[in-house]
């Protein structure tokens, strides 16, 4: 029963975020990454293909046995900008410790981890027509300087240490 509640409060989250369309991307503790299609109709949140959402509660519920789980919900918006639709990013660490709880990335750490080569660790230019959020706080990736990139890249190191 627990794990059904965990699921239902995931979709519940990504419904807010889900204007019309949106892609999901989930990693494992295991390292296992898998990615989904969403879509709202009639004001509800659905999986591109219907049997996608039993799937999805699986790879859910095992994930949050073997540890964690980490979103990344990349949303469509109406909202366009040289013709290209805006995206939203928010980023989610869901774990069992301690009861089940869902913990939203900080915006500078989401910056951060979409902005970054993951091989070298040199920083990358943002990319256009994106908003990096938390709830409905939202930064424009017009707005991000490359000043602003070194302090959240020293701001995620210190905490680190």
């Amino acid at each position: 029963m627990f794990m059904d509640e965990a699921v239902k409060a995931i979709l519940n989250e990504l419904e807010k975020y889900v204007y019309t369309k949106a892609h999901l991307t989930l990693l494992t503790s295991r390292g296992e990454v898998s990615k989904w299609h969403l879509k709202k109709y009639n004001g509800h949140l659905q999986f591109q293909n219907k049997h996608d959402a039993e799937f999805f509660s699986d790879v859910v519920v095992d994930s949050l046995h073997d540890g964690f789980l980490i979103m990344v919900l990349r949303s469509s918006t109406d909202a366009k900008k040289d013709g290209k639709s805006i995206k939203e990013l928010r980023a989610y660490r869901i774990t069992r410790k301690g009861g089940f709880i869902i913990s939203k990335v900080p915006i500078d750490e989401l910056i951060i981890s979409m902005n970054i080569n993951s091989i070298t660790g040199e920083l990358l230019e943002p990319e256009l027509a994106v908003r990096y959020c938390v709830d409905n706080e939202c930064i424009s990736s017009d707005d991000i300087k490359e000043e602003d990139l070194q302090v959240y890249m020293r701001n995620i190191r210190r905490w680190m240490h």
